[in-house]
C-alpha cells in the first residue's frame, strides 16, 4: 500500500489512470504534429501566416467594435439617465409651482380671510372646494393661527372630482412646512414646501400663511401624495422613480414593493457613498439588481427652491446594454469569422495554385529519380514554375532518349556478335511498343514494353563469342536455346521503377487464356513481338517469311505459342509496322547489316 506522502507526491497520471491519464501526452503529441506542419508542407507555410494574421485581426476588430458599440450604448444610457433625472426634477418643480398658485388663489379669494378669522368652517368649505376642484387638488387643509384645522378635505373620487373631510388624528401644527411658513411670514416669505409623514402616507405639502391687518390668522396647505408624484415622474421621465425621506428609506417608489418586509429582492436604499456625493454637490450612479433585473440607478438630492427636502433616484434597465453588447459581439464575431474564412479560402486557393504545380514537379522528379523516365510534370503555365516544369520535362526527355539509346547499344552489343539476332532486340522493342499503344496502355507501361524488348535477349551477353559463334560445337539443345529466342527476364540489377515486374514477364501457363489477363499482358506482348520478328526475319537457311506468311504460320499455332487475342492485335499492327520497318532509317540500317552479315 502506498503511503500518504507518496500519494501526495504522485504525478497527475497516478490519480487519473487509463485514458484520462494519457490525455496530456496525446495533447502534446497533437501540438507537436501541428507544429511540424509548416516544415513538412509548402502549402502550410503560405497559409498559416494568413491564418494567424486573419485570426489576430478578427479578434482585435471584434474586441474594438464591441467596445465601441458598448461604450456608445453606455454613453447613451448615462445621458438618458441624466435626462430622466432632470425631467423628474422638473416635474417636482412644476407641481410645487402649481401648489403655490392654488395657495395664492385660495388666500386671495373673497371671503376666505374673513371665514378663517371667524372660524366659520362651513363657509370656508363652500369657498375653497370650487378652487380645489378646478385645480384637482388632492389634499387641502386650512388652519387657524395656532395650527388647528378649520377645514380639511381630500379627493376621494378623481373621475367625478368628489371630496371628503379628513378625519385622521394628525397634528398639522407640528409639520415642517407649517412651522417654516409661519416663521418666515414676518420677513415676507410665508411659504414653504416639505415632505410630511401623514396617517395616509407621505405627502408633499406646500404651506402659505393668511394674513390680515399685519398679523397671521391662518395657514393654507395644498398637498399631493408622493405615490401620485412618483407616478407622474415615471410617466414623464420614462424611468422608475423612488423618493427617499430624511431617514434615507424609500417613502414612495414606482417599483413594485415586496410583500415581505425583509425582502432584499427590491432593496432600494441608497448606498453610503451617495451621501458623500450629495455633500459635494453632485449625484451618484450605480448598477443594481432589482427583482432579478439589472438597472442603472442615479441618485440625486430632491430640491425645492434650492433647499433639499429629500433624495430621489431614477432607474433605467441595463439589460438592453448587455443584450446589445452580446448581440454586437456575436454579430462582429460572425462577421469577422466569415471574413477570416474568406481569407483562409483565398489563401488555400492561392497556395494550391502555387503548390499544385510544385507537387507535380516533385512527383515527376521523384519518379525520374526512381528510374521512370516516362514521368512528366506537364505544367502549362507561363510563369517561373511553368518554365521550370518545361525545363525538367525537356531534361527527362533527354535522359529517356539517352537511356533508351544505351539500352539499344547494349542490345546491339549482343546482336552485333551474332548475325542471326542482329537488330532483333531493337525491332522487338519497337514492335512491342506499337502493340502497347494498340491496347491503349499508359506511357509508362509502353516504355517498359520497349525496354523489355531491348533486354529480352540480354542473357546472351554472358556467353563467350568463341562458344556462341561455334554453332557446330553446341549440343542440339544448346543450339535450339540460342537460336529460338528464349524469353528472359529483365536484368535483375535494373531499377525497380523502370523494370517490368518479374511476375508480368513469366511465360503464361496457357496460351489459350484471355490475352488481357491481369499480370500477363506485358509478357504476352513482348513474346508476340519476339515470335513475329523471329518468324518474319529468321535465319537465311530457313528462308524467312513475308509478313503474311509469318501471320499464317502463327495462326496455325494459335493456342500453342500465341493466344487468339494477341494474334488479332498483332495482325492489326503489322501493316503499320511493316511500313515503318521499310521507312525507318534505324530499322533500315539494321536490315542492311543483317543482309550483309548473312551473305
Amino acid at each position: 500500500m502506498r503511503s500518504r506522502a507518496f500519494r501526495r507526491s504522485a504525478p497527475f497520471a497516478f490519480h487519473l489512470p487509463g485514458r484520462f491519464g494519457r490525455m496530456p501526452g496525446a495533447i502534446a503529441s497533437l501540438i507537436a504534429k501541428l507544429a511540424t506542419l509548416p516544415g513538412r508542407h509548402l502549402r502550410w507555410k503560405i497559409v498559416l501566416p494568413y491564418a494567424f494574421l486573419a485570426l489576430i485581426l478578427g479578434c482585435a476588430a471584434t474586441y474594438l467594435a464591441t467596445g465601441v458599440i458598448t461604450s456608445s450604448l453606455r454613453e447613451r444610457s448615462d445621458n438618458q439617465l441624466v435626462e430622466s433625472a432632470r425631467v423628474s426634477a422638473d416635474t417636482l418643480a412644476r407641481l410645487e409651482r402649481k401648489h403655490l398658485e392654488t395657495v395664492r388663489a385660495i388666500i386671495f379669494s373673497d371671503g376666505v380671510p374673513g371665514a378663517i378669522d371667524a372660524r366659520d368652517s362651513v363657509q370656508l368649505g363652500t369657498l375653497i372646494e370650487g378652487t380645489a376642484a378646478n385645480d384637482e387638488v388632492q389634499y387641502l387643509q386650512v388652519l387657524d393661527a395656532s395650527g388647528q384645522r378649520l377645514k380639511a378635505i381630500h379627493l376621494t373620487t378623481p373621475k367625478t372630482v368628489e371630496y371628503s373631510d379628513i378625519t385622521d388624528s394628525d397634528t398639522p401644527a407640528t409639520w415642517p412646512p407649517v412651522q417654516q411658513a409661519i416663521a418666515t411670514a414676518p420677513t415676507g416669505g410665508g411659504k414653504a414646501t416639505a415632505i410630511v409623514e401623514t396617517a395616509g402616507g407621505p405627502v408633499l405639502y406646500t404651506a402659505g400663511v393668511v394674513g390680515s391687518g399685519g398679523r397671521v390668522i391662518g395657514v393654507v396647505l395644498i398637498g399631493t401624495s408622493l405615490q401620485k408624484l412618483v407616478a407622474e415622474m415615471k410617466a414623464e421621465s420614462l424611468a422608475d422613480v423612488t423618493i427617499f425621506g430624511d431617514e434615507q428609506t424609500p417613502s414612495a417608489t414606482s417599483f413594485v414593493q415586496p410583500s415581505e418586509a425583509g425582502s432584499k429582492e427590491a432593496d432600494l436604499s441608497p448606498p453610503p457613498e451617495a451621501a458623500s456625493a450629495f455633500d459635494g454637490g453632485g449625484a451618484y450612479r450605480e448598477q443594481r439588481t432589482i427583482w432579478g433585473r439589472d438597472y442603472n440607478v442615479l441618485y440625486a438630492p430632491l430640491l425645492i427652491q434650492g433647499a433639499r427636502i429629500g433624495t430621489y433616484s431614477v432607474a433605467l434597465p441595463a439589460d438592453f446594454i448587455v443584450e446589445a453588447q452580446d448581440a454586437a459581439r456575436w454579430k462582429m464575431a460572425i462577421l469577422f469569422g466569415i471574413a477570416m474564412l474568406a481569407v483562409l479560402a483565398i489563401g488555400f486557393y492561392i497556395s494550391r495554385a502555387i503548390t499544385r504545380p510544385v507537387d507535380r514537379l516533385m512527383s515527376a522528379a521523384e519518379q525520374v529519380s526512381g528510374g521512370d523516365f516516362t514521368a512528366r510534370a506537364n505544367i502549362e503555365s507561363q510563369d517561373e514554375i511553368g518554365r521550370l516544369g518545361a525545363a525538367i520535362d525537356n531534361m527527362t526527355d533527354t535522359l529517356q532518349g539517352q537511356y533508351l539509346g544505351t539500352l539499344r547499344a547494349l542490345a546491339s552489343a549482343v546482336a552485333n556478335k551474332d548475325p542471326v539476332t542482329l537488330g532483333h532486340s531493337v525491332r522487338v522493342g519497337q514492335l512491342a511498343a506499337m502493340l502497347g499503344r494498340h491496347f491503349q496502355l499508359d506511357e509508362r507501361t509502353i516504355a517498359q514494353l520497349e525496354m523489355g524488348g531491348y533486354l529480352h535477349d540480354l542473357g546472351k551477353i554472358g556467353i563467350r563469342d568463341s562458344v556462341r559463334l561455334k554453332l557446330e560445337a553446341l549440343t542440339p539443345q544448346q543450339r535450339n536455346l540460342l537460336e529460338h529466342h528464349p524469353h528472359l527476364d529483365l536484368l535483375a540489377s535494373a531499377n525497380e521503377g523502370t523494370r517490368v515486374p518479374l511476375d508480368s514477364l513469366r511465360k503464361p501457363a496457357s496460351y489459350s487464356a484471355a490475352f488481357n489477363e491481369q499480370g500477363t499482358i506485358v509478357a504476352r506482348i513482348v513474346e508476340a513481338a519476339d515470335l513475329y520478328d523471329a518468324v518474319r526475319l529468321g535465319d537465311s537457311q530457313l528462308g524467312g517469311f513475308t509478313s503474311e506468311q509469318a501471320l499464317t504460320f502463327l495462326r496455325t499455332h494459335v493456342g500453342a505459342v500465341i493466344s487468339i487475342g494477341m494474334l488479332e492485335a498483332l495482325a492489326a499492327v503489322v501493316p503499320a509496322w511493316e511500313q515503318r520497318r521499310a521507312s525507318d532509317p534505324m530499322l533500315q540500317r539494321l536490315l542492311v547489316e543483317t543482309a550483309l552479315d548473312t551473305k
